[in-house]
């Protein structure tokens, strides 16, 4: 494939059906059959002050993720319609999608009882609604969702932490990293989550809910 912009980045849907292509100059993604190689569509529509984005397939065939700043917007793939905007008061250092696509995970900070402090942000994705704040003690470095979408894995500093969707509990808390953690990710078998660091470490956890 031979494109005259300059490329911002690379995803593949779930189903291996579209390479989404953004681009350095415009606001848009093309998407690619993977199959035929050939151009099926162009999505438009995000618009954001930010000089800065980036837009991709996470976890999911059904939506696009749009992301520039303390912005977040979903679009839908065969319809083009764009979700309602997630607005955040500070930048988003990083978001996670759950694989069925109704939830949206995202590391800001926010104003909790007028400080502003590290969180994860759970958001329903039909209503934009804030489902649940999740304070943090820092910076959240990675997240993801397990298969089932009833677990959320984040990274924090040499620190896993996973919580429970469904009420926001504790799960768990992981240590073991000497540097900090930069991916996380879960197997299909649900429990099963492997971390990886600047530590040059990866570890593979057994998590019971």
């Amino acid at each position: 494939i031979i494109l005259p912009d300059k490329i911002n980045n690379l995803s593949v849907s779930a189903d291996s059906r579209y390479l989404a292509v953004s681009k350095m100059e415009k606001w848009e993604v093309e998407l690619f059959d993977l199959t035929s190689l050939e151009p099926v569509k162009t999505l438009t529509g995000f618009e954001t002050a930010a000089p800065v984005y980036n837009a991709g397939f996470e976890r999911t065939s059904q939506w696009l993720v749009w992301h520039s700043r303390g912005t977040i917007q979903l679009q839908e793939i065969e319809t083009g319609v764009l979700s309602p905007v997630f607005s955040h008061e500070d930048f988003v250092s990083t978001y996670a999608l759950s694989p069925d696509g109704t939830l949206l995970a995202s590391a800001a900070g926010k104003t909790i009882d007028g400080q502003m402090i590290p969180a994860v942000i759970l958001w329903d994705t039909m209503t934009g609604a804030e489902l649940r704040v999740l304070p943090h003690p820092a910076s959240v470095t990675a997240l993801a969702f397990s298969p089932d979408g009833k677990l959320l894995a984040a990274a924090t500093g040499n620190t896993i932490v996973v919580w429970n969707t469904l009420d926001g509990s504790l799960v768990a808390t992981l240590s073991g990293h000497a540097d900090m953690v930069t991916q996380v990710a879960f197997a299909p078998d649900q429990t099963s989550l492997a971390t990886s660091g600047a530590d040059n470490q990866l570890y593979l956890w057994q998590v019971i809910p």
